[in-house]
């Protein structure tokens, strides 16, 4: 059997959806998820599907092979993409676990964080060109996570050699570093089937999913609301989107009446709290499928581009 962290388990769920005709999301939602007609509502039919993924990902492979897999734009768990968040190149195919004590499963994730003024920008092919450049200068001065744990280096060290040089070749572009720079970003790698649940409150989640129900009925005051509310992705989008969707549903009025402003407040709380529904069931949707104790046929994670980790085959 296989084992996956937590990492890859979201990534999967990430690139994939289950295949489902619309009127079926409720049924599913109750009958594998949670029986409350209110929860689900929370929720537009993405977030649903989305849910319902992390779930049938989880289920025994007899009652998983219910369902389709729906591959999203491209075929299996896409190569990672370099974010260039990192100084030390991070892609590759997602990869599973035959051995539990795999050095890779367990050391976690430990990189060197691209100063912010360049991750912020990472889109714009010039300053590509400059974290390229900035990763080449690491390897060639010999900054490495390992010499650096050894301390063979400190962070007052490289921030120095750093500011002779990029800064002043890249002015207005590359800021001085100070001392304080967080330079390492460092990860615990969490396994599924490490996981303890035993620390897991069903009271307690039923009871804060409740109080987020109430809170969303106190704000859905309003005639529409609970329509407009499935539309709280549009919160941080521009004035004419959000006026375009008040017109859309018919609620040209109720925008004059509230303004943009207020309409934007309302679609932000809804989003807030749909947020923090989702992960209240998440949590419960690996409690309630003994997510501690999953283990993964690897025939099923290749199928879906996953790739055997060579440690572990050594």
């Amino acid at each position: 059997m296989a084992f996956i962290t937590k990492a890859s388990y979201t990534q999967f769920c990430k690139e994939y959806e289950i295949e489902i005709d619309d009127n079926r999301l409720l049924e599913l939602f109750k009958e594998y998820i949670l029986d409350d007609e209110e929860a689900f509502k929370i929720f537009n039919k993405v977030e649903i599907r989305s849910l319902l993924t992390q779930t049938v990902i989880l289920l025994d492979e007899g009652e998983r092979n219910k369902f389709v897999f729906k591959k999203k734009e491209y075929k299996g768990v896409d190569e990672r993409k370099d974010n260039l968040d990192y100084i030390f190149k991070i892609g590759g195919r997602l990869c599973y676990h035959i051995d539990r004590n795999c050095k890779k499963l367990n050391g976690g994730f430990v990189n060197f964080n691209t100063p912010a003024e360049l991750s912020e920008k990472k889109d714009d092919p010039e300053i590509q060109k400059i974290i390229q450049e900035l990763r080449n200068w690491f390897v060639i001065n010999g900054f490495t996570v390992e010499r650096y744990k050894k301390k063979e280096f400190n962070v007052g060290q490289l921030v120095m050699r750093y500011n002779y040089l990029f800064p002043v070749k890249y002015k207005g572009i590359c800021l001085p570093l100070n001392e304080n720079y967080n330079l390492l970003e460092e990860k615990k790698t969490e396994v599924v089937g490490k996981t303890d649940v035993s620390k897991f409150n069903y009271e307690n989640t039923l009871r804060k999913l409740g109080d987020i129900l109430a809170e969303r009925y106190f704000m859905c005051n309003f005639d529409k609301s609970y329509l407009l509310s499935k539309y709280n992705y549009l919160y941080n989008k521009s004035n004419e989107e959000i006026t375009q969707k008040m017109n859309e549903l018919g609620m040209g009025e109720k925008l004059s009446h509230m303004g943009v402003d207020g309409v934007r407040r309302f679609l932000e709380g809804c989003y807030k709290l749909k947020s923090k529904a989702i992960n209240i069931l998440s949590e419960y949707i690996k409690y309630k499928y003994n997510f501690e104790n999953k283990e993964f046929d690897p025939q099923f994670l290749e199928q879906y581009n996953f790739t055997a980790c060579k440690s572990c085959c050594q």
